[in-house]
């Protein structure tokens, strides 16, 4: 809702783009006027609603890097642990995600890195 006070022709405001967002790509956020009324409730006989106001948003693209480790050396018949730990382009933790999971080339490991955590493993 926007007021626009006696005597003056128009009011601000104000609508947040979406945030940074490594899943949503740029979008277009479009509103308009449905309807007007005075401070008493009245509505104008003839008012003319103009268009849309429309504002284009853009994605700045987000780098996420999924890196693969290993436990460095094992002996004979020893476990090896597999670690995908997610972070951006300058190594800080990404963690605003859904679950993602990794299935790695001998297609038969899976790692899970659960819903909003940077860290995930399979032994």
């Amino acid at each position: 809702q926007v007021t626009i006070k006696a005597g003056e022709t128009s009011a601000p405001y104000t609508h947040d783009a979406q945030g940074d967002d490594v899943y949503q790509d740029a979008g277009q956020i479009s509103l308009g006027i449905n309807s007007a009324v005075d401070a008493t409730g009245a509505t104008f006989e003839n008012l003319q609603l103009g268009g849309n106001a429309s504002v284009q948003v853009t994605d700045t693209t987000d780098e996420v890097v999924a890196k693969l480790t290993a436990t460095p050396s094992v002996t004979e018949g020893g476990e090896i642990t597999y670690t995908i730990t997610l972070t951006n382009k300058d190594g800080l933790p990404i963690n605003n995600h859904s679950a993602l999971t990794f299935t790695l080339s001998d297609g038969k490991t899976v790692i899970t890195v659960p819903a909003n955590g940077t860290v995930g493993t399979a032994t």
